[in-house]
């Protein structure tokens, strides 16, 4: 760990009831035990309390709750058929989308679902079953068998479940209540009965990012069965904590422009039918819910929202070539028209840059992604020099990076099958997070003989995605050819909606591509084509994610970057000094960190960015008073921002300022009520205060501490599995194949 301070989150109508009940004015603290009481304070301060997680409801281990009122009409909340006839646009988008395939007529999720129901128990299931298929598990269907001719086996998450959602909390799990009040039925000639029904079908929070938090964060703990924490899915907390929530703190960037879930994913487009219910303008709101699942459509011969899911992936990410460094030590930055010498090693770096994912990349479920780099060194006769993860489309292919979070068992197995029962530690996550870069490292070897006539060398670098991995696809396939698997596509069928064939080939789709040249000058494409400050910039950011050893490795592309931004816009110039000063502070060269800082905030103003790393310097080098005042400003730029909150509790705590750090917890915890470090910081707080609900706070946190197993399990994966000690480094060297004749 570079730092002692961590990272993670926060959410939109959350950040109110934050700003209200943890006071957001850190300028203006709650008051010390030890300050001096001015006559207007009360002489005797009031004992705090702790905040904890609740409990899992009457549907546990899902969160999702009915409301109080009237007994919940399956085939009410079931009937999509009924919103047809004013919103037919609407209804056939949503029958191509995931939300229309959530339940078990999707076989990628029966597969799993039906597992850990055999193995664990259907009651257990119900901790998919609250986002998946609320309709099975609020009748109690999902506590039995269930049956591929059951309509709601089939209904995912209709239109009326998602438009009755009442509130949302924080927790994940399927955190929401859901309003069963039965839904006015419109009549054109009768505006007030228009009005009831929109009024009931448009709940306040429907169109912000609470909404989508309830489902899109989960966590395993006790309550799932777990006897440890292991937090999963949360892009709705990664969105919280970044630039397009408003929040800065992460990174001193280019100016981005903000954007929700909703704006991302249901992009307004032209509506064909002009549905006058819904349509403003002639467009409504997309409802094929595009993100990355490109292996649903295709599985269902649905080119064109395969067609959709793969241009929205296309935008999200970038890749490049940008270092290329000689066996002398001689470093080309960036890569183009690097010397090649006969005989010589050369190693290249390559940068994946999240462009415009509000959440880390690839999102959802990153344990079965499977989006990996390809690398291929050619000369100009067209013969192969070296080549990296070309065969992973058709195979294994160790030389493959691949973009996905592995997940190992209780015997530091990898689990490649998405069985979360057998979940027990994370080896590595190899995502990237949102606005943030990645590097890895290439080595090859030029040929003995090198004829001039092959020079110069063309270097390609493709992104490639596949929606599940193979290993994946045969259990799911397997699953799907029983007989249970031939009876739900055979009810599907009768129901007029496509089954899902994981059997079939997935698609492959390029995301990004570079090329550069090596051994002579010709034009870059792809992402080499970009500004020169631009491809330093993403690259000095992925290297300050490397290990502490190898921080330094960074100076050289920041001062490149430094030498092309004199002459430019200031803020880059800035963007730069900020990535320095981030150095120094993570290698606790304190003075250094606070000049730069203070260069990159006489360019662009006051920051958040610039105030942590102002914060976490200080911190470094446990100079824990000033951490705290620095770390107060962050939160006051970025409330919002989870990171912050955990920060500043920390150097609080460690200042030994118990009612701030229990402050600034529990303003995080109303944000990620469940976070290890944010738990054991209200603990010792509430301990140092005296508090009666101090056993309580502890007994929380070490509910949901990570295990001291952790460490010991990714040691025995990088033991036994190979690769895997490779894979949990920051930045990997991959040695590249190379034709066995030189």
């Amino acid at each position: 760990m570079n730092s002692p301070m961590g990272q993670s989150w926060s959410n939109a109508l959350w950040v109110l009831a934050i700003i209200a009940a943890a006071c957001t004015k850190p300028a203006a603290p709650p008051a010390r035990v030890d300050d001096p009481v001015s006559p207007e304070q009360p002489t005797t301060l009031p004992i705090p309390e702790a905040v904890l997680p609740g409990d899992g409801g009457p549907f546990a281990p899902t969160r999702a709750r009915m409301a109080t009122g009237p007994a919940l009409d399956v085939e009410e909340m079931a009937d999509v058929e009924a919103c047809e006839p004013c919103h037919a646009d609407l209804v056939e988008q949503w029958r191509a989308s995931a939300h229309g395939d959530a339940s078990f007529n999707n076989s990628w999720y029966r597969g799993v679902v039906d597992r850990f129901r055999e193995d664990v128990g259907p009651e257990a299931s119900q901790l998919c079953g609250g986002c998946h298929e609320p309709l099975l598990v609020f009748p109690g269907t999902m506590r039995a068998d269930v049956s591929p001719n059951d309509p709601t086996a089939h209904a995912g998450l209709t239109c009326i479940v998602c438009h009755s959602i009442q509130t949302t909390t924080a927790d994940g799990n399927g955190s929401y209540v859901l309003d069963t009040s039965p839904v006015p039925i419109p009549r054109h000639d009768d505006p007030e009965s228009v009005e009831q029904h929109r009024a009931r079908l448009t709940p306040e929070g429907l169109d912000t990012p609470a909404l989508c938090a309830g489902c899109h964060r989960g966590f395993l703990a006790q309550s799932t069965g777990h006897p440890f924490q292991l937090p999963a899915i949360d892009d709705p907390g990664h969105w919280r904590g970044s630039a397009y929530a408003g929040s800065h703190a992460a990174l001193l960037d280019e100016v981005i422009e903000e954007q929700t879930c909703q704006g991302c994913h249901m992009p307004a487009i032209d509506s064909p039918s002009q549905d006058e219910a819904a349509a403003e303008d002639g467009t409504i709101r997309s409802h094929h819910f595009a993100g990355g699942d490109t292996a649903r459509p295709s599985g269902q011969g649905n080119e064109e929202h395969l067609r959709i899911v793969q241009e929205q992936l296309r935008r999200a990410v970038e890749i490049d070539i940008v270092s290329a460094l000689s066996s002398n030590g001689e470093r080309t930055l960036p890569a183009d028209g690097a010397p090649v010498r006969a005989g010589d090693e050369i190693t290249l770096d390559v940068v994946i840059r999240n462009e415009s994912a509000g959440h880390r990349f690839p999102g959802g479920v990153r344990d079965t992604q499977d989006t990996w780099i390809e690398l291929r060194v050619v000369g100009t006769n067209g013969a192969t020099i070296a080549e990296a993860g070309t065969q992973r489309e058709r195979g294994d292919d160790p030389t493959a990076f691949i973009l996905r979070t592995l997940i190992l068992d209780e015997h530091g197995q990898p689990e490649l099958e998405h069985l979360v029962h057998r979940f027990r530690a994370v080896a590595y996550d190899h995502s990237v997070p949102v606005r943030g870069a990645r590097v890895v490292r290439y080595a090859f070897e030029v040929p003995d003989r090198l004829p001039a006539s092959i020079l110069p060398l063309r270097v390609e670098a493709r992104l490639r995605h596949r929606r599940h991995s193979r290993a994946f696809q045969d259990f799911v396939c397997e699953a799907n050819r029983t007989p249970r698997g031939r009876a739900f596509a055979r009810a599907s069928r009768r129901r007029g909606h496509a089954p899902i064939d994981p059997c079939r080939t997935q698609p492959v789709t390029d995301l990004a591509t570079s090329v550069v040249w090596l051994g002579g000058e010709r034009p870059g494409e792809g992402g080499a084509e970009r500004p020169t400050w631009r491809r330093l910039f993403d690259y000095s950011l992925g290297l300050l994610g490397d290990v502490q050893d190898r921080l330094d490795y960074a100076r050289p592309s920041i001062a490149r970057g430094l030498e092309a931004t004199e002459d430019q816009d200031v803020r880059q110039r800035a963007m730069f000094m900020a990535l320095r000063a981030r150095l120094e502070a993570k290698q606790g060269r304190l003075q250094e960190a606070l000049d730069w800082a203070g260069q990159a905030e006489d360019l662009v103003g006051e920051h958040a960015a610039i105030w942590r790393i102002r914060g976490r310097a200080y911190a470094q080098v446990w100079q824990w008073e000033s951490a705290a005042t620095a770390l107060e400003r962050v939160t006051q730029l970025a409330p919002g921002d989870t990171a912050a909150w955990r920060d500043l509790a920390q150097a609080h705590g460690s200042a030994g300022h118990d009612r701030e750090a229990l402050s600034a917890a529990q303003a995080g915890l109303a944000l990620l009520p469940r976070d290890e470090s944010l738990l054991r910081s209200q603990a010792l707080a509430l301990e140092h205060l005296g508090s009666p609900s101090a056993d309580a706070a502890q007994e929380s946190w070490l509910d949901f501490r990570h295990p001291d197993d952790h460490a010991a399990l990714r040691i025995r994966c990088g033991q036994d599995v190979p690769g895997c000690d490779r894979e949990r480094q920051p930045v990997p060297l991959y040695r590249m194949r190379q034709p066995a004749s030189r």
